[in-house]
C-alpha cells in the first residue's frame, strides 16, 4: 500500500508539473503581438527565431505581424493613435519625435535592465533612445549613408571607382561619352538627393543641419550652394535626373530595370540596407563599396551621415511587458538567435551579439566594408528631427519642383531655410 501510494504521490506530482506553462511566469498563456518592417531576408529569418522563441518557451506565442517599408509608419501610426499597437514594435528612431515626445509613449526599459541585458549597450547610444530619462527603445544597431558603385559597369566605362568629387564629376563625362546617354555613375530618388546636399555641405561648412538651439544650421547661401552642387551632379550626366526617374514610375531603386542591368551604377545607401541592391543585380555583377568622396577645401572631410537604425520598444499598453523584455533580450542577445538574424538589421550594438558574429565569421560583406569605413568617417550624427514626416514633405517637394523647374534654385533654398525653421518650431514645441 506504501509503494502504491508512492506511486500516486509521484504521478500527481508530474501531472501538476507538465500542467504549468513555462515562459510566462505565472503559468497562463501568454501571445505577444510583433510588429515589424523589412525585406524577405528580414522577415524569413525573424519568422525562424520566433519559431526557437516559442521552442524555448512553452506558455508564450509570438503573433507576427511584417511588411514592407512602404506604408509601415502610417500603419504603425492608426495603431498608436487607437491604442492597438503591438506589444513589441520595431521602431525606426525618428518615429519617437512623433509618439513620444514626453517619454511616455513606450515603456520604460530601465523596468527591466537586468532582463534586457543593458550592460551589453553603450551609454552613448542608449542614451539616444532615452527620452526624459525613460529608455524607449533598445537601439539595434547604427547605421551611415555610404557610396556603393556596380564595379561591373565602371568597368566597361574603363574607369576606376571615384575617391574624390572631381572624380565623380569625371565618371559622369566618361558614362556619356563611352556607354551613351542612358548609363549614369548614380541614381537617386529625392529624399537621397536631399541626403547627398547634406553630406556636401556638412563636409564643405564643417556644421550640421540642425544645430543646438533646434534651427537650420546653415544660411541661405550655403544652402544654395548645396542645390547648387545638386543640380551639377545632374547636369553633368552623373546624376539621373530626378524628373526622369519620377517619369518612369518612381519604382523602388533597387528594383529598377536600369539598376538591375547595371545602367544606373551606383547609389548612396544605408550600410544596413545595401544587401537588397547587392540582391536584385543581375548575375555576375558586383556592388562595391567606396571611400567617401573627398572635397577640396573642405572644412570637415569627415562627414559621413550616421543615425540609430532601429529599435525594439515595448507598447506601454501590454499586459505582459516582463515577457516582452525577455523577447527582446532574446533577439538581440541570444547566441542561437544572433547567428539566425545575422546582418538582416544591420551590424548589431550589442556587445554580446558582435561577440558571436564574430567567433562565427559572420561579420563580412559590403554592409558590414561601410559600416568600418563609417567608424573613421563619423559626421556629427542625423538628427531624428530631419527624419520627421513634416521635413520628408518639405525636402520630396522641394526637390520634386526643383526637377520640373517649378522653382528656382533660389527659391528652394529659401524654403528650407524659412520653412525648415517653422517645422522645427512645430515639431519641438
Amino acid at each position: 500500500m506504501k509503494k502504491l501510494a508512492l506511486i500516486f504521490g509521484l504521478l500527481l506530482l508530474v501531472l501538476s508539473c507538465g500542467g504549468k506553462k513555462e515562459g510566462s511566469g505565472d503559468g497562463k498563456e501568454v501571445t505577444l503581438r510583433f510588429s515589424w518592417w523589412g525585406g524577405d531576408e528580414r522577415h524569413e529569418k525573424t519568422l525562424e527565431v520566433i519559431k526557437l522563441f516559442e521552442e524555448k518557451n512553452p506558455g508564450v506565442k509570438i503573433k507576427p505581424e511584417y511588411s514592407g517599408w512602404s506604408g509601415h509608419y502610417e500603419k504603425i501610426t492608426t495603431q498608436m493613435a487607437g491604442g492597438t499597437a503591438a506589444d513589441v514594435i520595431q521602431v525606426n528612431h525618428n518615429w519617437l519625435d512623433a509618439f513620444s515626445k514626453d517619454g511616455n509613449g513606450f515603456y520604460d526599459l530601465n523596468t527591466f535592465k537586468d532582463i534586457l541585458h543593458l550592460s551589453n549597450f553603450s551609454q552613448d547610444e542608449l542614451a539616444k533612445t532615452t527620452i526624459n530619462g525613460k529608455l524607449n527603445m533598445i537601439p539595434i544597431g547604427i547605421t551611415a549613408k555610404e557610396f556603393y558603385y556596380n564595379a561591373d559597369t565602371f568597368k566597361k566605362a574603363g574607369i576606376e571607382i571615384p575617391k574624390t568629387w572631381e572624380e565623380v564629376f569625371q565618371a559622369g563625362k566618361v558614362f556619356k561619352e563611352k556607354l551613351g546617354n542612358d548609363y549614369y555613375p548614380m541614381q537617386a530618388n529625392a529624399e537621397y538627393a536631399f541626403q547627398i546636399m547634406l553630406y556636401y555641405l556638412e563636409q564643405k561648412t564643417g556644421k550640421p543641419f540642425i544645430n543646438e538651439s533646434k534651427q537650420i544650421g546653415y544660411t541661405e547661401e550655403e544652402i544654395l550652394d548645396g542645390i547648387k552642387f545638386y543640380q551639377r551632379l545632374v547636369d553633368e550626366h552623373v546624376l539621373l535626373p530626378l524628373d526622369v526617374k519620377l517619369g518612369a514610375g518612381n519604382v523602388a531603386l533597387n528594383e529598377d530595370v536600369n539598376w538591375i542591368n547595371g545602367k544606373y551604377a551606383g547609389i548612396y545607401e544605408w550600410d544596413s540596407s545595401v544587401a537588397k541592391y547587392q540582391g536584385t543585380l543581375a548575375d555576375g555583377q558586383q556592388l562595391v563599396l567606396a571611400t567617401y568622396p573627398t572635397l577640396e577645401n573642405a572644412a570637415k572631410q569627415n562627414a559621413a551621415l550616421v543615425k540609430v537604425t532601429m529599435g525594439f520598444a515595448i507598447n506601454n499598453k501590454t499586459k505582459n511587458a516582463e515577457v516582452a523584455a525577455k523577447f527582446i533580450d532574446f533577439l538581440l542577445n541570444d547566441p542561437e538567435a544572433v547567428k539566425i538574424l545575422g546582418l538582416s538589421r544591420g551590424i548589431p550594438l550589442s556587445t554580446e551579439a558582435e561577440k558571436v558574429l564574430k567567433e562565427s565569421d559572420m561579420l563580412k560583406g559590403i554592409g558590414y566594408e561601410g559600416y568600418m569605413e563609417m567608424s573613421a568617417k563619423k559626421g556629427f550624427g542625423l538628427s531624428t528631427l530631419v527624419e520627421h514626416s513634416k521635413f520628408k514633405e518639405l525636402y520630396n517637394t522641394t526637390f520634386e519642383e526643383l526637377a520640373y523647374k517649378k522653382i528656382t534654385a533660389e527659391q528652394a533654398a529659401g524654403k528650407f531655410v524659412t520653412e525648415g525653421n517653422e517645422i522645427l518650431a512645430s515639431i519641438t514645441k
